[in-house]
């Protein structure tokens, strides 16, 4: 993945898989709408990644990395939010 290399603010994405999908440009696309230095969520749905596996409950990986620190990942169940902080750990909320 590209990654936002340039704004230090932002992660760069290592990899992204809603269910068996890789979601990695969707989610590049979303972080890059993202305003500086703002917090990134994204509710893990349907509506958002398309429904890779029908009936299943899937969940949200992202794998990501800031400038200057160990890659992290973050996941969350279908129909959570997922929230991804710098230098902070992650938040998983429902909602």
């Amino acid at each position: 993945m590209s990654g936002t290399l340039t704004d230090p603010s932002k992660p760069r994405i290592l990899l992204a898989y809603y269910g068996p999908e890789d979601v990695s440009a969707i989610i590049e696309k979303k972080l890059s709408e993202m305003p500086e230095g703002s917090d990134f969520s994204i509710q893990a749905t349907n509506a958002n990644f398309g429904a890779p596996a029908d009936h299943v409950i899937k969940s949200l990986v992202i794998a990501y990395q800031y400038p200057d620190e160990a890659p992290r990942v973050a996941e969350v169940e279908e129909n959570k939010l997922l929230t991804i902080k710098k230098s902070t750990e992650s938040d998983f909320s429902s909602s």
